[in-house]
């Protein structure tokens, strides 16, 4: 059963799916001795059995040694980052929280692209270029994304995506391009000769629908690509010929606009690991983060980014109780102008260009057990940002539920 929990005023964090277990680390790890799991806790080594409190076995006799459960290795896997093996398990949430947090959490999504990979653009709707296209490699497209003056040409331009109900290809934007450490990857090829690059997790679009891209070898499932037929895009589907370990690659990924999670990567559709509401296609729900006094007086002397402007003076209660009611009416005087905005007929996506960081939004995001205690090990960290420590506490909540063992180890982990 999916839980969900509250966070800060109208935010919170909920299960969407879960992949994997504790046990499937295991599994995973042992796929080369291809002894899979054994069991947990102390075991006979004779019969296999659970001893339970007494140090003997009871199937066998007094003399039968006793030998540590699969505990051990899970703990010799963490202790010693073993790290694959944590790949095969996972989480997909669904989350509300104010823009600003969500532009911090991007930075640690779970990038599983090549750098080779190809994106296609197609210009801007008001340029009416017809058939033209721009071809850029997802390693250069971060490259020039880093570069924040020219980053608005390429938002404006026009990247393809699925939809999902009717199976059309159509256009989305670019939110960010994000550069990974370097992960596994194979190279898949389809029976027309097309390549995509990816790690086993990433998602694509089969013919049985979404699945991590191991998973559809495995299957022998058919992929999804895009293909001109009388010079129109529709989305076709191809056998996959061959399969080949490349080894670690940087890893590379984007974040999309809405309404769908995808994009087209080398000409097949692979899933955004992160989904934002997109103030594009729907208007923005008229909820707005206001800090809570104690919050506002949670000044930090020692982190930079925490602290306040030099020469500021001293925040009060009475002072920062007058800034949530300023905060409030500001937010009032926001929301009037959007609302007369779209009944006036501004569209969707220009109505919305001066909405604050604190309105909220929703997304949903995937990774596995490994990025996710990665993200956790750097937002539970007293120098994150207030907010955001608190979304990852309940995301840990999430975690400790679905992984209990591998949570013990990575709390036990940070105390020490």
């Amino acid at each position: 059963m999916s839980r969900r929990i509250d966070v800060l005023d109208h935010g919170y964090v909920s299960e969407v799916e879960s992949w994997g277990s504790d046990q499937r680390i295991i599994e995973a790890a042992r796929m080369s001795t291809d002894k899979g799991f054994l069991g947990w806790g102390p075991r006979c080594k004779t019969c296999g059995s659970s001893v339970g409190p007494e140090p003997f076995c009871r199937t066998c006799d007094d003399t039968c040694e006793i030998v540590p459960g699969d505990d051990k290795l899970l703990r010799y896997l963490w202790t010693n980052k073993h790290a694959t093996p944590f790949e095969m398990a996972g989480l997909v949430i669904e989350v509300k929280a104010p823009i600003f947090v969500f532009r911090e959490w991007h930075r640690h999504r779970t990038q599983c692209l090549g750098p080779e990979t190809m994106i296609h653009f197609e210009p801007p709707e008001w340029k009416n270029q017809r058939h033209a296209v721009y071809r850029m490699r997802i390693e250069e497209l971060w490259k020039e994304w880093q570069q924040t003056d020219q980053r608005s040409r390429t938002q404006a331009l026009r990247l393809r995506c699925l939809t999902e109900d009717t199976r059309e290809i159509v256009h989305t934007n670019i939110v960010d391009v994000i550069r990974g450490e370097p992960k596994p990857m194979l190279r898949v090829t389809t029976v027309s000769g097309r390549e995509l690059t990816a790690t086993r997790e990433h998602k694509v679009f089969t013919s049985t629908g979404w699945l991590r891209l191991g998973d559809a070898v495995d299957q022998g499932s058919l992929l999804v690509l895009e293909k001109y037929k009388q010079r129109r895009l529709v989305p076709v589907f191809e056998e996959i010929t061959d399969v080949v370990d490349v080894g670690l690659l940087p890893t590379f990924d984007l974040s999309v606009e809405g309404p769908w999670h995808n994009f087209v990567a080398d000409g097949f559709v692979v899933h955004n690991s992160y989904n934002e509401m997109s103030g594009r296609y729907v208007p923005l729900p008229d909820e707005n983060y206001v800090p809570t006094v104690d919050r506002l007086l949670l000044n930090s002397k020692t982190n930079k980014q925490a602290g306040t402007v030099a020469g500021a003076a001293e925040l009060t209660p009475d002072l920062a109780a007058s800034y949530r009611e300023m905060l409030a009416e500001m937010y009032g005087v926001q929301q009037a102008l959007y609302t007369q905005a779209l009944n006036g007929g501004v569209p969707k996506e220009l109505a919305r260009v001066h909405l604050p960081v604190g309105r909220y939004s929703r997304m949903r995001a995937s990774a596995n057990l490994r990025n996710w205690l990665a993200f956790l090990t750097l937002r539970m960290d007293s120098a994150a940002q207030w907010e955001i420590q608190q979304f990852a506490h309940a995301v840990g909540e999430l975690l400790k539920v679905r992984f209990p063992k591998t949570w013990d180890l990575f709390v036990e982990g940070k105390k020490a």
